[in-house]
């Protein structure tokens, strides 16, 4: 045997012994996921995203708790897939900091001392007016629609109300069970 093959032999012999010595454990694999529901369409035909809620002149709301006239607004959903029921939705906005509980999203427009108001359509203003991360439960109709019911109105809890624009923004995220 040539050197070269009685070394190339030994290293070989070497690695299937050491290889024979490796020692290996048996291990558990655990595999986790979580199957969520299917979204919801958002029917835009049906659904009013932008909200104008009119004009309002200043002494109509120069006294603390004064109101704007309510406007009611739909936020829909359809074609909903089988084993989805209900579709929640988050509502995030900055709350006015000077409503008690953020019962107002702050205005971002140019007048003072005004807020906006967000609500199921039932309920009374106070219990149900959102604030930032307020939520709500649409269920899944058989027709595979689902459906918000909302109002909104302005709302002054000073008082002294200076003319200019209203404007503020409130996100909804949606999520679907």
């Amino acid at each position: 045997m040539t050197n070269a093959k009685y070394y190339a032999s030994l290293l070989l012999m070497g690695w299937a012994l050491y290889a024979g010595m490796v020692k290996a454990a048996d291990i558990t694999l655990n595999f986790n996921a979580t199957i969520v529901a299917s979204p919801c369409e958002m029917d835009l035909t049906n659904s009013t995203t932008t909200i104008a809620l009119g004009d309002v002149y200043a002494n109509q709301v120069e006294t603390p708790g004064t109101r704007s006239g309510e406007v009611s607004f739909n936020l829909s959903f359809k074609d909903c897939p089988a084993g989805t029921t209900s579709v929640v939705a988050t509502f995030t906005g900055t709350d006015n900091p000077e409503t008690f509980g953020g019962l107002t999203f702050l205005n971002a427009g140019t007048a003072e001392n005004i807020g906006v108001q967000v609500k199921p359509l039932d309920g009374n203003w106070d219990a149900k007016s959102f604030h930032n991360g307020s939520t709500m439960t649409a269920t899944v109709a058989d027709d595979k629609t689902a459906v918000f019911k909302l109002t909104s109105r302005m709302y002054t809890p000073t008082g002294n109300v200076t003319p200019g624009s209203v404007i503020a923004t409130v996100t909804a995220n949606f999520t679907y069970q």
